[in-house]
């Protein structure tokens, strides 16, 4: 199953990947082990095996957690929006993922720099364990495992779409909080979307091959 991401307000839905708006300071300390919300019972060895400080990591349901990164995006101006290459250039897979140019925007506003956006996308994908967790009856959550912490297979674009529905209105009831929040506007999860992959699997967390387009 694809990872997840956070972004803020309904103007943004057709545009979430699995993502989140920026976090409060006391969700990022400056050292050690992230911060963990209120709630969350599993071991970090059930959902962020190789922590970091600054990972911004939310509560589920059972006691569980998902973990997020933060992908910047550097811009000139507040529609400047960026243009990346995505996909490939192998002929087998040219139908669904031919080399084209694309779009990317962070939706939220970093204060310490205006020449920065910012997102947040899953660090992992999405496990079994936190499919059962959203799935599940209160009374019968799962037992977190090792076993439990494989992605989740065989899952549809459509139940997909499904967990991340269940999770952001569990967020919203649940855990409003301690969501991120832009400028009055809160947070909300959705499905991870190519570009948003392709930018944050890449330039946008580390030195890769996906570099923006020349002009």
């Amino acid at each position: 199953m694809s990872r997840a991401g956070i972004r803020r307000g309904a103007l943004a839905a057709a545009l979430a990947a699995f993502a989140l708006a920026a976090p409060t300071a006391a969700q990022q300390p400056k050292g050690g082990a992230p911060r963990l919300p209120q709630g969350v019972t599993w071991q970090p060895q059930f959902y962020n095996p190789a922590p970091a400080a600054d990972d911004l990591v939310l509560p589920m349901p059972c006691g569980g957690a998902m973990a997020f990164r933060r992908v910047d995006v550097p811009k000139a101006g507040a529609l400047d929006d960026r243009r990346i290459v995505v996909g490939g250039s192998d002929s087998r897979f040219a139908l669904a993922e031919s080399s084209r140019d694309d779009f990317i925007d962070g939706a939220f506003a970093d204060p310490s720099d205006p020449g920065k956006r910012y997102y947040y996308l899953a660090k992992y994908e999405t496990s079994a364990l936190q499919m059962q967790a959203i799935s599940a009856a209160p009374d019968k959550c799962p037992t977190a495992s090792l076993a439990g912490r494989a992605p989740a297979a065989g899952v549809t674009w459509f139940e997909a779409v499904q967990f991340a529905q269940r999770y952001g209105e569990w967020l919203m009831a649940n855990a409003r909080s301690v969501l991120p929040g832009d400028d009055g506007a809160v947070g909300f999860v959705g499905c991870e979307q190519a570009f948003a992959h392709a930018w944050g699997s890449t330039a946008g967390l580390s030195p890769c091959r996906a570099e923006p387009k020349a002009e």
